[in-house]
């Protein structure tokens, strides 16, 4: 059996594969939407944060339409070449991955605690130069059970861990999201840009 990391890279999506041990317990969390002006247990945009992570992970897994909307909420693509271009409609919000583990049921989940720390696993996100996204731990979700599975990259995952913020709408203009992140036990270093235009319809 094997467990998968997923983040967000320069060239397309990887996936990063180490052995485990089996017999981790399952859970999942019922944790808010996070963004600039929320607290992570808000609800702000009307699902979980667990809740648009799992949403993300399936748009990811039927072919990632990168026009494709739930709820006024938009999903950043992450296959092919970052920098990216993404238009959106004002009042839009964006759902951001900042590191995600998938893994299969049976597979030891990475510890929790590791989750926002530095010398583990970390994400910098940056909107328009400034940080959002912090402190990374308030972002965390997971082990989250999928339930139906998804398949992605051939192979059917069961449960995931995941950074993950649900970004504000922003204003019409253009603006640009920076993400750095790292799996420090990998040594797997991540770095990803989306050039933003906020462009009202018809324009």
């Amino acid at each position: 059996m094997k467990r998968y990391f997923l983040a967000l890279i320069t060239i397309c999506t990887l996936a990063f594969t180490i052995q485990g041990q089996a017999g981790t317990m399952l859970r999942g969390l019922e944790q808010g939407i996070p963004n600039p002006d929320a607290q992570p247990n808000s609800n702000a945009f009307g699902k979980s944060l667990d809740g648009w992570m799992e949403t993300y992970l399936r748009w990811l897994e039927d072919v990632a339409d990168p026009d494709a909307r739930v709820k006024n909420i938009a999903f950043l693509p992450i296959i092919g070449e970052s920098p990216f271009s993404v238009e959106v409609e004002p009042g839009t919000a964006i759902v951001l991955p900042i590191a995600t583990w998938i893994a299969t049921e049976g597979e030891d989940a990475l510890p929790d605690e590791w989750w926002g720390d530095r010398d583990h696993i970390f994400g910098d996100v940056y909107v328009d130069g400034q940080p959002v996204a912090v402190p990374n731990a308030d972002f965390y979700v997971g082990p989250t059970v999928l339930d139906p599975s998804i398949v992605l990259f051939g192979d059917e995952y069961d449960y995931y861990q995941a950074l993950v913020v649900v970004i504000k709408p922003l204003t019409p203009g253009e603006h640009q999201i920076v993400l750095h992140s790292e799996f420090v036990d990998f040594s797997a270093v991540f770095d990803n840009t989306w050039n933003i235009t906020v462009t009202p319809p018809g324009k």
